[in-house]
């Protein structure tokens, strides 16, 4: 298990090989980020992305406002996206 800061990753940007899954707790404040550590996944890789309604401003400029919108008015508690 290696735990990454977003502060590291805006600085030290690694390419980490053979990672199997990705645990994002609270959405990252840069939305170029997201597809940068999807890209490190390998092929049965899989990633989760833990978030509130206090990061709807992360979740808008990651999934865009359409998609967002359709997200927060859902009744479900779990959402998969791709």
């Amino acid at each position: 298990m290696l735990l990454v800061t977003e502060r590291f990753h805006f600085f030290y940007r690694y390419y980490l090989k053979g990672i199997k899954r990705i645990v994002f707790y609270g959405l990252p404040s840069f939305p170029e980020f997201y597809p940068e550590y999807l890209n490190l996944l390998s092929d049965s890789g899989s990633c989760l992305a833990m978030f509130s309604s206090f990061d709807l401003y992360q979740l808008e400029s990651i999934l865009g406002t359409k998609r967002t919108s359709s997200l927060v008015n859902s009744s479900k508690n779990n959402h998969l996206f791709y």
